[in-house]
């Protein structure tokens, strides 16, 4: 028995590393994905092969198989990972999980399952949403620091003034437009 001893620091370790996670391999894919968007099919071949050659792909999964998985399992996410999660409660009562990333927002109502998909387009500076046809809805563009474009009854986007008489108008006529369309 006295020989088992220094084993079982050694076994306790490795029971550590084989806790029956696979993970997310957040690393792995983050590489990948950032390859596939270096340039053309040929370019992005060419940095694949050069990275089979000096050895990221299999230096980021031995990190994700080894390390990163294992901090996925105990603490329930990857450091790697963009993306986070939280649950909040609607003025209804209702509870929503909002997962967050640098895409944009997925809202799901943890009562019947329903989501809204909500995505910041950088390069119009505006949220949308997508619709069923595959079509973007675009809900609010920043003009400006002072202006923003809302979609109107009419299909036009209306702009208006980051102002508080502005913004109170436009919150009124959305929970109210029976009110305000008597004005």
């Amino acid at each position: 028995m006295p020989k088992m001893k220094p084993l079982l620091p050694v076994l306790l370790a490795g029971s550590l590393m084989c806790s029956s996670c696979i993970g997310s391999f957040g690393l792995s894919k983050k590489i990948l994905a950032w390859n596939r968007q270096v340039g053309n099919k040929v370019v992005n071949e060419l940095v694949f092969i050069g990275f089979q050659i000096v050895p990221v792909y299999l230096v980021s999964v031995l990190a994700d198989l080894l390390i990163l998985n294992s901090i996925e399992f105990w603490s329930g996410s990857n450091p790697v990972d963009n993306t986070y999660a939280q649950v909040v409660r609607g003025s209804d009562g209702t509870d929503y999980r909002v997962d967050c990333s640098p895409e944009g927002y997925l809202i799901t109502s943890l009562a019947d399952g329903s989501t809204l998909r909500l995505d910041f387009d950088a390069e119009n500076n505006s949220w949308t949403t997508p619709l069923a046809d595959g079509t973007d809805y675009t809900l609010i563009t920043f003009v400006d620091d002072d202006r923003v474009l809302l979609p109107d009854d009419n299909g036009g986007m209306l702009e208006m003034r980051l102002s508080d008489t502005d913004l109170m108008a436009a919150y009124a006529a959305a929970v109210a437009p029976e009110f305000t369309a008597s004005l």
